[in-house]
């Protein structure tokens, strides 16, 4: 079976003599309807500056695609998001210098970067379903349900997903190791109490 035509890629052709992730990319691109990349011969669609993914990439590693450098005095990285590098993008937008809005949490000083939360409390919402409140009551002091220190962790149940409540980082490392399994919990508690 003949390799992929695209050059450098030693997977075996399925269909138009590439391999199927080229195919599937290449199907893809077209079923979007975007324009095609500028290299002669290049059958994929362009993604930057009129090249596709991997032109682009090798024309600004050899120089001949020039990047445009961060608008920051003295930086010389290339910009990747509103004129910017990475560094600099990030620096600004925490400080609310790049027209950010603040994260909709009470008590929460971030900047929102997603569905109008900054990206903790973004990820709290998507892998807990957590509520605003359930959100503003964990940033604002919430003790843990066992030791009663200082709240650092969502708790939740690996089996359904749902959240248990907050607890300190011992105290949910102690869950951990323990399988989250009350009949091993009350043995080490009887193991505890018999030897003192």
């Amino acid at each position: 079976m003949p390799d992929c035509k695209i050059i450098g890629c030693l997977k075996p052709a399925i269909s138009l003599g590439m391999c199927a992730s080229h195919y599937n990319t290449l199907v893809n691109d077209r079923r979007t309807g975007g324009k095609q990349c500028k290299e002669i011969g290049c059958i994929f669609v362009a993604r930057s500056r009129g090249f596709c993914s991997r032109h682009y990439y090798a024309g600004t590693a050899s120089g001949k695609i020039k990047s445009p450098r961060c608008a920051m005095n003295g930086c010389k990285l290339n910009a990747r998001s509103k004129g910017h590098c990475q560094k600099h993008f990030d620096w600004k937008r925490r400080r609310g210098l790049l027209g950010a809005k603040p994260c909709h949490v009470n008590g929460c000083s971030k900047f929102a970067s997603r569905g109008m939360k900054c990206e903790r409390h973004f990820a709290q919402v998507r892998l807990y379903g957590m509520s605003e409140d359930q959100i503003a009551a964990f940033q604002n002091g919430a003790r843990c349900a066992i030791c009663r220190d200082a709240a650092t962790v969502v708790d939740h149940c690996h089996t359904s997903g749902t959240v248990r409540g907050f607890l300190c980082q011992l105290c949910n490392k102690s869950l951990g190791a323990m399988r989250d399994s009350p009949k091993i919990l009350r043995a080490a508690a009887d193991y505890l109490e018999r030897s003192k």
